[in-house]
């Protein structure tokens, strides 16, 4: 499965901070049923390829709980 999701807050790219949206992308992409996660920074969003018992919804809490506002674009 696979969904695209707009985050306003996705920025710095190749920052090691902690701060930005490396938290996110790593966290994701550390679970298990995560497939894979694409950022777009120009256009603030993510896509994820993902498997069940992962859902769509799971994605939108797990992110809302690391301080990212997140909406679901589509479901791919």
């Amino acid at each position: 499965m696979q969904a695209k999701f707009l985050v306003p807050n996705l920025t710095c790219q190749d920052c090691s901070c902690g701060h930005c949206a490396q938290m996110l992308l790593i966290g994701l992409k550390s679970h298990k049923d995560i497939l894979s996660v694409k950022a777009d920074y120009k256009q603030k969003t993510l896509e994820v390829d993902f498997q069940k018992p992962m859902t769509i919804r799971r994605i939108m809490i797990f992110a809302k709980n690391k301080g990212y506002d997140i909406e679901e674009i589509q479901a791919l």
